[in-house]
């Protein structure tokens, strides 16, 4: 996300440009923890999704692909920085 994304989210949350050019270093922090809570979320979520199948199916050969592609996409999710 770059500050030519934010600045229209901030309008949407009415919020104006002069708050934005007398903060934007507290409201550009702010947006990235957001983004990494949810990023964070997003990965505990495809963890979530890997241990409970396969937990239901346990043994199931063709679960080893679906629990890598778990944990392959909570790793993606949590190494994507755009703001750090």
């Amino acid at each position: 996300m770059t500050t030519d994304d934010l600045i229209p989210l901030l309008e949407k949350a009415g919020i104006s440009q002069e708050v934005w050019f007398e903060h934007h270093h507290s409201i550009e922090r702010f947006a990235a923890l957001v983004a990494a809570a949810e990023r964070e979320a997003c990965a505990k979520l495809c963890e979530d999704e890997q241990f409970e199948l396969t937990q239901d199916v346990a043994g199931k050969n063709g679960l080893q692909h679906f629990d890598a592609g778990c944990r392959s996409c909570a790793e993606m999710i949590r190494a994507y920085r755009d703001w750090e």
